[in-house]
């Protein structure tokens, strides 16, 4: 399912298998902030695994940070995308 983009610059979208989603954007060369509301998610708490751009991704694209977070329905995830770069997410249901 497209979460969200516009044909040529930009796009985010979503999958999932069981109770675990999995979020990806990608854009042109144009660097972009994104906010991705997580209102999909079920009731409870999600394990989110985040590999996006790192600070130097624009001049050394395999710079990327990894970063584990707790996130719910209500959570909005803040994403900077580099020029020419992209994001992954994992989303699974917390015990």
């Amino acid at each position: 399912k497209a979460l969200d983009g516009k044909i040529g610059e930009y796009i985010i979208t979503l999958r999932r298998l069981g109770e675990t989603w999995y979020v990806g954007g990608l854009t042109d060369w144009t660097p972009r902030d994104l906010s991705i509301n997580l209102s999909f998610l079920g009731k409870g708490n999600y394990k989110a695994t985040l590999f996006k751009d790192g600070k130097n991704a624009h001049r050394v694209g395999r710079d990327y940070k990894k970063e584990e977070l707790t996130v719910n329905a209500s959570s909005t995830q803040a994403i900077h995308l580099a020029p020419g770069g992209g994001f992954a997410m994992k989303l699974e249901k917390a015990n």
